[in-house]
């Protein structure tokens, strides 16, 4: 039995504790609100004057330009809504970002950033750093998680939110940093001087299994960042140093990426002259195929893993490896986006992100809002997880803090380290910063007093939590390992 490990991943977190909420509201039907009224207002004075007006013919798209020339002009404060609005109307997935918004959207597809390699929480109406990325210019330098940070650059940041002080710590490449912090159990202020690097996140995780002689290799890729391929490429390496041919491959959760990196990973795993994927413009206008070109003869015997969520250049690789024939496909039916997207940077600072063609499947089918289906259709089982025997109980015996010891401490812990908001030690009985940020942010997420403090409301809140939590029983990772002859993996 293999079950999925949780994500430490706060943002998922909070996702998962808003869908429960919503999911257990009542459905509300809402009432036309003052701006829909006065929008289907508008349209029935336009659609007067269209057949009433007969002085002189006037088009629909003649008034709403006038109209939202007129918006913009006397409320230019409105033009970035205005942008987002018509860009709504051509697809889901064109779309206007605004100059702080195409930051945000180019680091993250990118998967990379151009900062000391940490990342921060409010919590306590402080700045604290959570985590801390290896082998960055913070690691480096010697900062800490749990860490609150007082001054960059001179300039204090205590009190302020995490976005402006993205916005001072990042820089160009080699520019200096100086960073001051308190740490838990020292009254001095800690000093730290480094430079900016690039920092990025690697996408890929890979291990091997090993049953009666026979070896796997499982690579994880969880997102197609700008160098995925060369990622994809290390552990493709460290598998052929080992003589593993047969691979599994995990796309579940992936939402696609780069294009190139789509067809770097494909490259890995297809024989010259396969086609990768058909790519059209405006129907029979342009057309590119995409050949596979690195390699003499197939290396791997691959099982592709899908989920729902498998989407865009995740769908690209995985028709790929169906269609030539290079491996078998486990797992849900994939989401469907078969679009492609370019970025147009604007004079603003902002971005357009447009759909500019669609891409087909080597046999030439159209996946578009219809999906992958999986050779080997498997779904995953759930099962309700034994808090006690698992993870320990508290003992509702008392109130701890900063700097507090004991067994529950350990509990706590555990808790909130599979709940995934705990970084460090989980057996470490003192309760140090790391513990102090993630109970603030788990009183922030399940709407408790924010105070960092371990109270009995809390505890009594976190052991309910674990009580409604439940494993995820991997049964699509064992299929793809009993298609290579390995049964009765338990991790």
């Amino acid at each position: 039995m293999i079950k999925i490990k949780a994500l430490k991943r706060f943002s998922a977190v909070m996702l998962a504790l808003a869908i429960s909420v919503a999911a257990s509201a009542p459905a509300v039907f809402a009432e036309e609100s003052e701006g829909e009224a006065n929008y289907r207002f508008i349209t029935e004075i336009g659609n007067f004057v269209k057949n009433h007006a007969k002085y002189e013919d006037i088009t629909d798209e003649q008034m709403a330009k006038a109209a939202l020339k007129t918006i913009i002009i006397e409320n230019p404060e409105l033009y970035e809504t205005a942008l987002k609005g018509m860009m709504s109307a051509v697809d889901e997935y064109t779309m206007y970002y605004t100059p702080s918004e195409s930051e945000d959207f180019v680091r993250d597809l990118s998967g990379g950033f151009a900062g000391i390699g940490i990342s921060m929480v409010n919590a306590g109406g402080n700045a604290i750093v959570q985590y801390v990325y290896e082998n960055s210019p913070a690691e480096r330098a010697g900062i800490e998680g749990g860490d609150i940070l007082v001054e960059i650059n001179g300039e204090n940041v205590e009190g302020r939110p995490v976005d402006e002080i993205v916005g001072i710590i990042s820089g160009d490449v080699s520019s200096p940093v100086e960073v001051k912090v308190r740490r838990y159990g020292r009254e001095d202020m800690i000093t730290f001087y480094m430079r900016c690097e690039e920092i990025e996140e690697n996408p890929v995780y890979y291990t091997t299994y090993e049953q009666n002689g026979t070896k796997v290799g499982y690579v994880a890729l969880y997102t197609f960042s700008l160098h995925a391929g060369a990622y994809m490429k290390e552990a493709m390496d460290y598998f052929d140093s080992l003589g593993i041919k047969n691979v599994i491959l995990d796309l579940r959760g992936n939402g696609g990426g780069y294009l190139d990196s789509a067809i770097d990973v494909a490259n890995i795993f297809l024989k010259d002259g396969d086609v990768i994927a058909l790519e059209e413009f405006r129907g029979e206008t342009h057309k590119k195929v995409y050949i596979a070109r690195d390699n003499e003869e197939v290396k791997y015997n691959i099982a592709v893993l899908i989920d729902e969520n498998s989407a865009s250049a995740s769908e690209f690789v995985t028709a790929a490896i169906q269609e030539n024939k290079r491996g078998v496909v486990i797992g849900a039916k994939s989401f469907g986006k078969a679009t492609v997207q370019n970025m147009l940077p604007l004079s603003n600072g902002g971005l357009l992100k447009y759909t500019e063609a669609v891409y087909k499947t080597p046999d030439g089918n159209d996946i578009n809002k219809a999906g992958i289906i999986p050779d080997i259709a498997v779904k995953n089982d759930f099962e309700d997880i034994d808090v006690s025997q698992s993870y320990g109980d508290f003992t509702f015996s008392k109130i701890y803090t900063l700097g507090d010891r004991g067994q529950d401490v350990v509990v706590a812990k555990r808790y909130l380290d599979r709940l995934g908001f705990f970084y460090g030690d989980t057996e470490n009985d003192e309760f140090d910063m790391n513990l102090y940020l993630a109970v603030s942010l788990f009183q922030r997420a399940t709407g408790l007093f924010e105070y960092g403090e371990l109270d009995l409301t809390t505890q009594t809140t976190l052991y309910d939590r674990m009580e409604q939590s439940q494993d995820v029983v991997d049964r699509q990772l064992e299929a793809a390992l009993e298609h290579f002859g390995i049964k009765n993996i338990e991790e």
